[in-house]
């Protein structure tokens, strides 16, 4: 298999439908493109960015959203209620975003390892940020604003699960 990222060429063997091939990129960038060719077919993917990704997971505290609605209670008259408080700062502060990707996980339940599952990254924008996990929504601005480069975010988490499922054997 060949993969081509912008002008350089990287080579690897597919095996059982499955391939490894390790690229360099020169820095932190967006708009790249890759290209994926094999006897048979080719493949492009645009748009690509290199630069930190975090797989954010673990329980309730990573799957609530910007936008989740907890309160039961309506607020004092005259205040917003925490969630939307919330939610309106980040968009304020940091939306819209150039530099901040999410993909969300979606819960599964399964009795085998999944290797692959159906999303896509989205841009963090004002309209999707309610949907992004508000930790990890934080952290990635916050760390956006120092390191000045392309954040992704990898969003796998379940409420109420046990501890041990997020942890090696």
């Amino acid at each position: 298999i060949a993969v081509q990222v912008n002008e350089a060429y990287y080579y690897g063997e597919c095996k059982n439908g499955e391939f490894e091939v390790l690229i360099h990129t020169e820095s932190a960038s967006k708009g790249n493109v890759i290209r994926l060719f094999t006897p048979k077919e080719k493949k492009t993917l645009r748009d690509v960015w290199f630069g930190e990704v975090f797989l954010c997971s673990g329980q309730s505290n990573m799957q609530y959203t910007l936008g989740t609605n907890w309160a039961t209670a309506e607020p004092p008259e005259g205040t917003e209620a925490v969630n939307k408080q919330q939610e309106r700062e980040f968009i304020q502060s940091f939306c819209p975003t150039d530099n901040i990707r999410f993909i969300t996980v979606p819960m599964k339940v399964t009795g085998c390892t999944e290797k692959y599952f159906e999303g896509c990254w989205r841009n963090m924008t004002a309209e999707s940020a309610p949907e992004a996990s508000a930790a990890a929504a934080w952290f990635a601005a916050k760390l956006q604003k120092e390191l000045n480069v392309p954040i992704g975010l990898i969003c796998c988490s379940w409420g109420g699960s046990i501890i041990e499922t997020w942890t090696s054997p």
